[in-house]
């Protein structure tokens, strides 16, 4: 029998150090991404997100993407409090896209991913663990 899941588009080939800003009220390390008292976010080989969900690859890029959904989990997971960090990182996530893809772009991106509730602690289990005999 294999356990798996589904529902990943990319794969960190390497880890990546991103300057974010964001200031965890504690470290946070976890097998594929830290998060350092200095704000700096350790995206760690092996890591797998979705991608920008419902957004294509052209406008939001895998390196913001990936990003924004390190921090999504963080907050989904309960280890940054949604409410007070949300608005950081969806903030970063517009700042990282406009970088890339201009302004107005990313001022779209950033309005989608705060009425999506992007990160949100729903208790719903993003890629559920699958079997197969």
């Amino acid at each position: 029998m294999i356990h798996y899941r589904e529902g990943y588009l990319y794969v960190a080939s390497r880890s990546e150090l991103f300057d974010t800003g964001i200031i965890p009220p504690a470290p946070i390390c976890t097998e594929f991404f830290s998060l350092y008292a200095d704000g700096t976010l350790n995206v760690k080989s092996g890591y797998a997100w979705d991608g920008a969900s419902w957004c294509p690859e052209w406008l939001v890029p895998p390196e913001c993407s990936g990003v924004h959904d390190a921090f999504c989990q963080m907050t989904r997971k309960g280890l940054l409090d949604y409410a007070i960090y949300a608005p950081l990182f969806h903030k970063l996530l517009r700042d990282m896209v406009a970088k890339r893809r201009g302004s107005f772009l990313a001022g779209i991106v950033h309005k989608a991913v705060v009425l999506a509730k992007g990160g949100y602690p729903d208790g719903k289990e993003d890629n559920p663990e699958r079997t197969d005999p």
